[in-house]
């Protein structure tokens, strides 16, 4: 109810009314919801995860004891699962325009980002560990797919192939952070949604085309 009523139409609105959309030449352009769903989404799971505390085991134990791993029980349901939100992500950020245009700028971007994170992070977890790790190609790529909502819109494709390589270490950075802090995030949310919106929300300033965001704001 706190975030329904008061945190998120706060986000929102200062992105799109508020001082926000006032912030520099053409305002900020959150393309679809990467900012104020997906980055704020991710510290409110931060700060609950933190203030509920970890999981424990039946030996007191909790999961960051060292005495027992709390790893999936099984990989075949979280991949299913996966897969749906994988297409229904990339048909959320392809419609929310409806300027052809847009569409398929939104399109290519999403899928060169998507592309070159998932394929960075396969290489990365093949010369560290021997495999790919299929849980962290997973969060990767959702970590990208969040990404990609707060820029799809003005940023061109060849961007996204450079950003999708930065999206892996944010993704393992916020991982670390949150196992030294003793935060039991239990489904990630925090390194895929805020790491995403992180990177997403910086990669706006720093690659976004005055043209895009002028024709976004009108």
């Amino acid at each position: 109810v706190l975030i329904s009523l008061i945190i998120y139409p706060f986000c929102v609105f200062w992105v799109s009314e508020g001082w926000l959309s006032d912030f520099g030449d053409n305002g900020y352009i959150d393309s679809a919801g990467g900012t104020y769903v997906h980055l704020v989404g991710g510290l409110v799971a931060l700060t609950i995860s933190k203030v509920l505390g970890p999981r424990k085991a039946s030996d007191g134990s909790d999961v960051f004891s060292g005495k027992k791993e709390f790893s999936p029980q099984d990989e075949v349901f979280p991949t299913i699962g996966f897969l749906f939100l994988l297409v229904s992500w990339f048909a959320f950020n392809v419609g929310s325009s409806t300027n052809p245009f847009m569409i398929s700028l939104s399109a290519a971007t999403t899928i060169s980002t998507v592309s070159s994170a998932s394929l960075t992070e396969a290489a990365y977890s093949k010369w560290s560990v021997g495999h790919i790790v299929l849980g962290d190609l997973r969060n990767v790529i959702l970590a990208s797919f969040a990404c990609t909502s707060c820029y799809c819109f003005v940023i061109l494709p060849r961007y996204g192939l450079l950003i999708g390589i930065v999206i892996p270490a944010s993704y393992r950075l916020l991982k670390l952070l949150r196992e030294r802090y003793r935060v039991d995030d239990v489904v990630v949310v925090f390194p895929v949604h805020a790491g995403g919106g992180i990177v997403g929300s910086i990669s706006i300033g720093l690659f976004a085309d005055k043209s895009l965001t002028k024709s976004n704001k009108t």
